[in-house]
């Protein structure tokens, strides 16, 4: 069944922020972030979800939502 108003929301946070890159890895926190939401936006905005996603100096997080 599909009832108005029915959110479900799912949010990653993974330990791997800029905090944890050398001058050797600066940027890849950033770059797996890009590459993750832009993988997860085109699946789930074909479902009508909507897909967000930062990294910070002590986290990546992705977070998808779609209501119904």
């Amino acid at each position: 069944m599909n009832f108005p108003g029915e959110t479900a929301t799912v949010t990653v946070w993974v330990d791997a922020g800029s905090r944890n890159e050398t001058s050797e890895t600066n940027g890849v926190a950033h770059l797996l972030e890009t590459a993750a939401f832009k993988g997860a936006a085109q699946s789930i905005a074909k479902i009508g979800g909507q897909v967000s996603s930062y990294t910070s100096r002590e986290h990546m997080v992705l977070r998808w939502c779609h209501s119904g």
